[in-house]
């Protein structure tokens, strides 16, 4: 069931993209919709510097103009980033997922985030839940010296602490090392790097909270997370 369900998702996707999407209509346009695996095998493989040279084409006829776009890179871990273009509107679903994954793990929309992660990756601005004061997000203050950053950090008391493993591992060192924070956060939850078991003790221990990692990516969204109480 899982399994045909999935494979006729996949032939809807191919459709859809040699029909509507400039770069796929010229890649794959010539090639019979594939009706199993065999069929599949004959679609020639893109690499991520193919999609780096398409530029515009990869944007389907009927994408809103390039103004209304947002534009975010992905974390460049595999190699160079790969700069992604999304439709706000259209990028709703990849919000509650995320949200799904969170709630699953204790929190709540009222609930605040602080973002260890690149600007690039940050929304350039508030979406509607946002603005409403519900699933508030906001970057840690880097460009502050560290010991201003953490004593803010204490003054927000901000329950989720959510980011690229490394930035979360360099913050729990640097809060150790200063004996600690003021509060203790509901949260961490990190993504964008392997997860090692002493890293996990070394946050859990530091914050005094479970740690939730998932595997994410920019083109696409979340694709698994950690299931709650493992």
């Amino acid at each position: 069931m899982v399994k045909r369900l999935a494979w006729a998702r996949l032939v809807r996707a191919i459709h859809h993209a040699r029909r509507a999407v400039p770069f796929y209509r010229a890649r794959y346009g010539g090639l019979a919709t594939p009706r199993d695996r065999a069929d599949l095998a004959a679609y020639p493989l893109l690499s991520k510097a193919d999609l780096r040279e398409a530029g515009a084409s990869l944007l389907s006829y009927g994408a809103p103009s390039r103004d209304r776009l947002s534009e975010r890179s992905s974390s460049g871990s595999s190699g160079r980033p790969v700069r992604v273009l999304f439709d706000p509107l259209a990028e709703l679903p990849r919000r509650v997922q995320e949200l799904r994954l969170l709630s699953a793990h204790g929190f709540r929309p009222t609930d605040r985030q602080v973002i260890f992660d690149a600007p690039s990756h940050m929304p350039p601005r508030p979406f509607l839940l946002q603005r409403l004061g519900l699933w508030r997000r906001d970057p840690f203050p880097w460009e502050r010296p560290l010991a201003e950053s953490l004593r803010w950090l204490e003054g927000e008391r901000v329950e989720v602490l959510h980011g690229v493993l490394s930035s979360i591992r360099m913050l729990a060192l640097s809060v150790r090392k200063r004996g600690g924070l003021a509060y203790r956060p509901k949260l961490v939850v990190t993504k964008g790097e392997l997860l090692d078991p002493g890293t996990r003790r070394l946050v859990e221990d530091t914050f005094g909270c479970p740690l939730v990692d998932y595997y994410a990516t920019e083109e696409v969204g979340i694709i698994a997370w950690q299931e709650p109480g493992a």
